[in-house]
This record gives structure tokens, sequence and C-alpha cells, in this order.
């Protein structure tokens, strides 16, 4: 969550008042510690934990891996009598997602500066990313989501 948070630009008071004005992340208002987006500000990322199996790796070492969810989701929201485009919001979260230039969850996440934390993790990869889509309140909210499966891995000496 530390490296998400820190690569925000948006904050609650708007653009540019995140923790780094100059991030990667530059449409997400917030990062929630769940899979469940419930703060209702889009664009918004969830961590979610997932699972830490540890196996023995060789003599006096383990092999920690560690496995999250990492939610991107993005709205799009009906005016007056017209419904809320999908399209719209699809089109909001591939931006989100990555824009071509640097910026976006994907970089962030490929980004050689994280890819290897060696006082935390020896490797951090993308495994999967899964879209998936709905609506709220009729067609008054159009939601957009990307599942990110992401896997930490750790040698543990012990």
């Amino acid at each position: 969550m530390s490296i998400l948070e820190g690569e925000m630009k948006v904050g609650a008071a708007g653009l540019n008042t995140g923790t780094n004005p100059t991030g990667r992340l530059p449409g997400i208002w917030t990062v929630e510690q769940s899979a469940a987006l419930t703060s209702g500000l889009y664009p918004a990322v969830g961590v979610q934990l997932m699972e830490v199996p540890e196996e023995e790796y060789a003599t006096h070492r383990h092999k920690l891996t560690t496995l999250f969810r990492i939610i991107l989701g993005s709205s799009n929201v009906g005016q007056d009598d017209a419904p809320a485009s999908l399209t719209l919001a699809m089109q909001q979260l591939s931006i989100n997602m990555s824009d071509g230039i640097g910026n976006g969850l994907s970089e962030v996440l490929r980004s050689p500066q994280y890819r290897t934390l060696s006082d935390v993790w020896d490797r951090l990869s993308i495994k999967k990313i899964t879209l998936d889509w709905e609506y709220q309140g009729g067609t008054q909210t159009a939601l957009a989501y990307a599942v990110y499966d992401v896997e930490a891995l750790t040698i543990l000496s012990i």
C-alpha cells in the first residue's frame, strides 16, 4: 500500500494534494486496505492480502510468497435522464492502468524501482490482470474494475 500511496497525485482536497504531486497515479483518489472499494471516490485502489505461503527453500532459508489482490476501480455516473456509460468508465480504467507514457497502476507495479525492494521483497510481479464491470442503481452508475493478482517473493534466512 505504501508504494501506491507514495505515487498518488490526487488527495481528498483535489488534484495535486496527494502524497506525491508528481506521482504516477494521477487520477487515483484513495487507496483502501481491502478489495472492497467502499469510499465512493473513484478512481480508487484497494489492496487485499490474499495468502502468504512459506516453504523450505534451502538450508537455513525459507521462500515466502506473498499474494496480493489489487483492485483498480473507475466509474461513470449518468446525468439527468442519460444512463451511465460503461464505455467511459472502461476508458478511464484503461488510462489509470497505463496511459502509455509511464503513468498508471501497471506502470508503477512494473517499475524497476519497485520490482526488487531488497529490504522487503526480492521480487514483485504481476501474475494476472482481469477486467470486470457492473451497473449500480439501475443504470445510474457504471463501474469498471481491473483486478491485479500480484506476487511478492522473499527469501528468508532462518
